[in-house]
């Protein structure tokens, strides 16, 4: 009767660590892609208001003065 050799505890196999390497690759891949399109998204939503906020900065630092004095 053959025998088989044993099944490595070890190591994984090259090919077992190569495609977990591409996995993690596709994954972090997709999170950057998620992220900057978060931001594009972020960014055209904020950029009207940006006008409109400097505004109330600049009304808001000017001294207020009183009616007839």
């Amino acid at each position: 009767m053959a025998r088989t050799a044993p099944v490595s505890t070890g190591q994984p196999l090259d090919a077992t660590w190569k495609a977990a390497g591409q996995v993690v690759t596709v994954a972090v891949g997709e999170a950057v892609a998620v992220q900057v399109a978060a931001s594009v998204t972020l960014a055209a939503l904020l950029w009207p208001l940006i006008p409109a906020a400097r505004a109330v900065v600049v009304l808001a630092a000017r001294p207020v003065r009183a009616h007839g004095c």
